[in-house]
């Protein structure tokens, strides 16, 4: 018996918010998604799986780090998850039905990102201390 499924559209909301420390973004992210999502079983049991739609919300962290001036390296990691939904069946022309069926889902997913960025305004170029300049002093002569 094969069953059909396939996603449809699918919409993320969503953002971050963190610091930047020694040129380096540190920061914490949570976004609300919802995806719809289809399924069949084929003739001849001509039942159809309604329509759903599954919502779910994301949280996560992550850093990116500078490695050149205009290069940075992105890590980060995400808990999704989903709001249990009801699977409901109908025969062609009834409609769907309750089968206490459910579908609840979760996913952990990790990500690294290499990021290039044009132009010479980083974010990171106001974050990063300028280093200090050495002064030589002389006994005889004093500071220089």
């Amino acid at each position: 018996l094969n069953i059909g499924m396939s996603l449809g559209d699918s919409w993320y909301l969503g953002g971050r918010v963190g610091i930047v420390t020694h040129g380096s973004k540190l920061y914490v992210l949570a976004a609300y998604r919802q995806t719809d999502w289809t399924a069949s079983l084929p003739a001849p049991f001509a039942i159809s799986v309604a329509d759903g739609q599954v919502n779910g919300w994301d949280i996560g962290i992550g850093a990116d780090i500078p490695i050149a001036r205009n290069v940075s390296l992105g890590i980060e990691g995400i808990r999704t998850q989903y709001d249990r939904s009801e699977l409901l069946l109908g025969m062609a022309g009834t409609p769907a039905v309750g089968t206490g069926a459910h579908i609840e889902t979760s996913q952990l997913s990790a990500m690294a990102r290499l990021n290039f960025q044009f132009g010479s305004n980083s974010i990171f170029d106001d974050a990063a201390a300028a280093p200090a300049k050495a002064r030589v002093c002389d006994p005889k002569t004093g500071c220089k």
